[in-house]
């Protein structure tokens, strides 16, 4: 394997686990602070194909980016002084749509190209179509597209009456639905080249946020009236829950179907039955921080969730085992990746078969790292690449599941070139 592949891995999990799995809580998790910043309210988050999280604070800050799940953030080359209101991810090619017009970094944040002037008013929010065309839905000048990863723009506002775009969403690269401000939403069955008005709900004239189900269902979320949901396209909609009263500022959507929505003074709500009912979900989360302003789900399924007070969280799964059995067996893990080889280190207190398996981020099984039954004591090898039957391994973002006969955990593992 060549040296230059990695220059490093380091992923360490610590578990204690053991038998006889009693009960599980998901909860929040707040996570680390942005060098120091306390003020202003998490406006957007990002995420990366490779694990990176974004995020921009709403005082003047520049873009923030964090390379360890969000426990450390620091600052990007993206000017200060410029609100960042939709941050979408290509690759490592990471577009922040602002008030200036839309930043372009191609290298995950480190270097930042100058927003095209074309993008006159200031972008509110921005998508990426299944066809990895952009779309951007700006102040005061409508709908742009662009084919070439941000650098050259289209205006895209034919059968638009209004220009003030506050939302858009998208189900594949033709059906897209863009909320207005004041003026209805309209849909575009043809990625973009033509608008028509869909409906004129007055309740939907403000709409922070779209969202769409794999099924095809719409979410909105509104100024001052909750919930809304369409499952004919935008013709129809209905309020979801009489609940969830507040201005709602996000909506987030994960592979399961699990639905989340972050609001003001409310905190999150999430529905697992397809919008039909809705439960607070506040776990964690503290109460001076109930204003919750952006949400992302990771490409591992991770969902994190910007606040006021520059406050960030994220959800985190607890296992928790009967007391009794909690001796029964203890395993600490580490793995490290090294140039051409693996570490694995381990200990059992008890005989036990352990096995460690590496997977992409598709779910795709990788490699076995470790398969066999281990006696009590520590355990420490290497698996060398170069013999393996997939002797290189590109740059990005794999998982990996380490299972015992009564336990099992599964941590990110962050390769980079």
């Amino acid at each position: 394997m060549n040296n230059n592949v990695y220059r490093y891995l380091v992923s360490t999990f610590l578990f204690l686990m053991c038998i006889n799995v009693s009960s599980s809580e998901e909860k929040w998790e707040r996570i680390g602070t942005f060098d120091g910043v306390v003020s202003g309210l998490i406006q957007s988050l990002g995420a990366a194909d490779n694990g990176y999280l974004f995020a921009c604070i709403s005082n003047g800050a520049p873009l923030y980016r964090s390379t360890d799940n969000g426990t450390t953030w620091k600052k990007t080359s993206m000017p200060k002084d410029n609100d960042i209101y939709s941050i979408a991810t290509k690759d490592s090619i990471i577009f922040a749509a602002s008030t200036k017009g839309i930043y372009r970094s191609c290298d995950y944040g480190t270097t930042c190209l100058a927003p095209d002037s074309v993008l006159k008013g200031g972008v509110k929010s921005l998508i990426i179509l299944s066809n990895g065309t952009l779309c951007a839905g700006t102040y005061s000048n409508g709908i742009y597209r662009s084919i070439d990863n941000g650098a050259t723009w289209i205006q895209s506002n034919t059968g638009l009456s209004s220009l003030k775009i506050s939302a858009l969403a998208s189900t594949d690269s033709n059906f897209i639905v863009a909320a207005t401000n004041g003026e209805g939403i309209y849909v575009s069955n043809n990625g973009g080249n033509s608008w028509k008005i869909q409906s004129t709900e007055v309740r939907l004239n403000y709409t922070h946020t779209l969202a769409v189900t794999k099924e095809g269902h719409i979410y909105a979320g509104t100024d001052n009236y909750g919930i809304f949901r369409s499952k004919d396209s935008s013709v129809s909609w209905d309020q979801m829950t009489s609940d969830i009263s507040s201005k709602v500022y996000a909506i987030v959507i994960s592979a399961s179907n699990v639905i989340y929505a972050g609001t003001s003074q409310q905190g999150v709500y999430k529905t697992t039955d397809d919008g039909n009912s809705w439960q607070p979900d506040n776990n964690g989360i503290d109460e001076g921080t109930f204003t919750v302003y952006s949400m992302v789900i990771t490409p591992s399924g991770e969902v994190f969730a910007g606040a006021n007070g520059g406050a960030a969280y994220k959800k985190t799964f607890f296992v928790g085992v009967d007391e009794k059995d909690i001796y029964s067996e203890t395993v600490f893990t580490s793995i490290i990746h090294t140039n051409e080889e693996f570490i694995i280190s381990f200990k059992t207190e008890k005989s036990t078969e352990v096995k460690c398996v590496l997977y992409s981020v598709l779910g795709e099984k990788v490699s076995d790292l470790v398969n066999g039954h281990f006696s009590v004591g520590n355990h420490t090898f290497s698996i060398s690449q170069r013999s393996s039957s997939q002797p290189s391994l590109p740059g990005g973002m794999y998982y990996c599941r380490f299972d015992t006969p009564h336990y099992s955990l599964t941590k990110s593992v962050l390769i980079e070139n």
